[in-house]
């Protein structure tokens, strides 16, 4: 067994980290992964299986705020001139592209769910393109992209230093690659409710890692730093205390409006009270997430 990003031999097995994820973490970039989704086929059919019909019909006032949120981080992240091509693998709701397209970008989607496909053309009149990654470029060819998006996403392909040469590959001289993924050098990694660890992430980047992958795919790093959420202490201390940690995906619908009002409005409030904690563990690399904007060489 090697290391998917390094590919160093010295590669251990972890504890579970979690019921259903057992990881395996390299020695020499501290990459950490999944051994069982070896095979592309079966990572293709547990991420539909999680990123349906549930998934894509997520709502209410909340959702919608926090996804205002990581729409405006996305945006204040990114820069260009209006009218670029722009491309998000993974759209989940649509809210980004949504906001590019308004700012005047050609905008395009990239899922492998038709439910999510359906959902954001409902909603939002956008495009979403229904296939592989390594199919949108057949279609649409090489240096077609100004921008490529891909907001915890990476962390699902079998292969991601594959992936991540596809996306250089779509994107134009001096195109932009903006990324987030979990952070496996976050404080959270040590409790086994972190919403991170989920049956369909096959790979745990950390600094060095996503550094690695990306430089080795042919990008230059402008920025790679780490962030904090709001609900990201709540959440991991609340599933934790659990004994069977629910699916991040469905626990804010159960069963009550009422309930659910004021568990979201506690988590709020538990994060507006840790901003000082937020603060320093993302000055200090231990964010929950890891975020970079790099971009292709001329």
């Amino acid at each position: 067994m090697s290391c998917p990003v390094c590919t160093s031999k010295e590669v251990k097995e972890l504890y579970a980290v979690r019921e259903g994820v057992r990881l395996s973490k390299c020695s020499t970039c501290g990459h950490a992964f999944q051994c069982t989704f070896e095979e592309e086929t079966r990572s293709r059919d547990i991420q539909l299986e999680y990123f349906g019909d549930e998934f894509a019909e997520r709502r209410g006032w909340f959702f919608d705020l926090y996804e205002k949120i990581n729409a405006r981080r996305t945006l204040c992240a990114i820069s260009g001139n209006r009218n670029q091509n722009v491309l998000e693998i993974g759209p989940g709701s649509g809210s980004i592209i949504s906001c590019l397209a308004r700012a005047g970008h050609q905008v395009h989607g990239l899922d492998l769910s038709p439910t999510v496909a359906r959902h954001i053309a409902a909603k939002w009149g956008l495009v979403v393109h229904v296939e592989s990654l390594k199919g949108h470029l057949q279609k649409v060819g090489s240096g077609y992209y100004h921008l490529v998006i891909m907001r915890h996403v990476l962390e699902h392909f079998s292969d991601p230093c594959e992936a991540l040469v596809t996306v250089y590959t779509l994107l134009k001289p001096h195109g932009q690659l903006y990324i987030a993924v979990p952070n496996m050098d976050s404080w959270h990694r040590w409790f086994p409710g972190w919403s991170g660890y989920q049956p369909y992430h096959i790979h745990y980047f950390n600094r060095q890692s996503l550094s690695l992958a990306l430089t080795r795919s042919g990008f230059r790093i402008g920025e790679l730093h780490s962030y904090e959420s709001m609900t990201g202490w709540p959440n991991t201390v609340m599933h934790s205390l659990m004994k069977k940690c629910s699916n991040p995906l469905t626990h804010p619908d159960h069963p009550r409006q009422s309930k659910r009002t004021l568990l979201e409005i506690m988590r709020l409030a538990s994060g507006g009270l840790l901003w000082p904690l937020r603060l320093l563990q993302s000055s200090l690399g231990q964010g929950e997430e890891l975020n970079a904007l790099a971009e292709k060489a001329g």
